[in-house]
C-alpha cells in the first residue's frame, strides 16, 4: 500500500461460510473477489478450510450440534490478532449465511474497523 503499514496495523477481516459438503466445498471458489477487494484498500483478510474441507486436516461435520467450527474460528480470529502487522484493536467477521452472518467473530473485536472499502 502507499505510504507503507499503518502505526497501529492494519484491520483485519475474516470471511466466514455456512457448511458446505465437504465434497462440493472448493477453498478457493467462493470470497476470492471480495478478499482481493479488501486487501487492495488496507485490510487484512482471512478464510479458512473448515475442519475436513479443502486443505484442512480433522473431519467435516455440521456447524450445527457441535462447537467444532466455532472453536478453530475463534482460534484463527486469536491467532490472527497476534500477528504484528495486524491492529488487534479493530477488525471484523462477514458471512453469507445464518451462520457465517452472526459467527462468534463478530464479538472478537471490542472496535469496528471505521474504514471504509
Amino acid at each position: 500500500m502507499p505510504g507503507g503499514a499503518p502505526a497501529d496495523g492494519w484491520p483485519a477481516i475474516i470471511f466466514n461460510y455456512g457448511y458446505i459438503p465437504p465434497e462440493v466445498y472448493r477453498t478457493t471458489e467462493r470470497y476470492v473477489a471480495y478478499q482481493d477487494g479488501f486487501a487492495r484498500n488496507g485490510y487484512v483478510t482471512f478464510k479458512s478450510d473448515y475442519r475436513g474441507h479443502g486443505f484442512s486436516e480433522g473431519d467435516a461435520r455440521s456447524a450445527y450440534g457441535t462447537p467444532d467450527y466455532v472453536i478453530d474460528v475463534l482460534n484463527a480470529t486469536a491467532s490472527i490478532k497476534q500477528l504484528p502487522y495486524v491492529d488487534a484493536r479493530t477488525g471484523s467477521a462477514c458471512g453469507a449465511t445464518p451462520w457465517a452472518a452472526t459467527s462468534p467473530c463478530a464479538p472478537c473485536w471490542p472496535t469496528p474497523t471505521s474504514r471504509s472499502a
